[in-house]
């Protein structure tokens, strides 16, 4: 399939705490051409920088979202393709 894994650890502030994300379809969606991604829930930057570069030179366009838009659940999206082909993302 060529996936590449990647090792890193997430965070987001609840009650003024960083507290560790339990998954990583909380704070991001990979699409074909697209990676939206909290970069403020990387903590480290030698990780964040890595995630960065990674989509980058794989060709995804990084969109990124707010620990805002990750509580309302904006990084657990997923994009679908119709009969004919097109991609959609709901």
């Amino acid at each position: 399939m060529g996936y590449t894994s990647f090792v890193f650890s997430s965070f987001q502030t609840v009650n003024g705490q960083r507290k560790p994300i339990y998954h990583t379809n909380v704070m991001m969606s990979i699409g074909l051409d697209f990676a939206m991604v909290c970069l403020q829930s990387v903590d480290d930057p030698d990780d964040r920088n890595t995630l960065i570069d990674y989509f980058n030179k794989t060709g995804k366009r990084v969109l990124e979202l707010s620990e805002d838009q990750i509580q309302q659940f904006a990084g657990n999206a997923l994009e679908l393709k119709s009969d004919n082909g097109h991609a959609y993302l709901p």
